[in-house]
């Protein structure tokens, strides 16, 4: 999910290290039928972090009400995915920005019922209902892709690395950051060692 969202960004040309060692095996084959192959390109910037957290029934409530055997309710639920992602300079093995976003997941429950006697010794017995689950996927893939844009905007604010194309300091998404959040003073920056 991270690489797709770097790689999503336009921002990021991510380089394989999990697959390395399958890398590594088909470069010597290659040597072995030409003589040139290029060098593997040398990463600068290494991306780390992961989810760090899945909070479940951080919020849970419902209201319900019967009158006479018949009964509706209504439920909901609330869950949390958290994700830390760290940009680290290779050379050095400074950790540069290091970001932690949260993703709500909410759940509802809603449904009827109704109980009644008919007749003598004779129950009426009905219930429907539905519920709706955001899924938990595409709350990590989201709280992932936050997590990029969290870094990218930091490390420009922060002058670690420019854009591209100096006009996208105005693009919606890196505006809508800056009125969202504020950039800490250097002088208030921790210093991890």
């Amino acid at each position: 999910m991270l690489t797709t969202a770097l790689l999503d960004s336009g921002w990021f040309r991510p380089l394989e290290r999990e697959g390395l060692q399958d890398l590594l095996t088909e470069r010597r084959i290659i040597r072995q039928i030409r003589d040139d192959v290029p060098n593997l390109r040398q990463a600068s910037l290494m991306l780390d972090g992961g989810i760090i957290a899945y909070e479940t029934n951080t919020a849970t409530g419902g209201v319900g009400a019967r009158y006479f055997g018949l009964g509706v309710s209504e439920q909901y639920r609330v869950d949390q995915v958290t994700v830390n992602l760290r940009a680290i300079d290779v050379n050095s093995g400074e950790i540069l920005v290091s970001v932690l976003t949260t993703k709500t997941i909410f759940s509802q429950k809603m449904e009827g019922d109704l109980f009644r006697f008919v007749r003598n010794q004779r129950l009426l017995e009905a219930e429907a209902g539905y519920s709706i689950n955001e899924p938990r996927y595409l709350a990590a893939n989201d709280a992932i892709s936050a997590a990029v844009v969290h870094l990218v905007v930091q490390g420009v604010e922060q002058n670690l690395w420019r854009l591209g194309n100096e006009e996208d300091r105005l693009h919606p998404v890196i505006s809508a950051y800056r009125s969202a959040y504020q950039r800490i003073p250097d002088h208030e920056l921790l210093v991890v060692q």
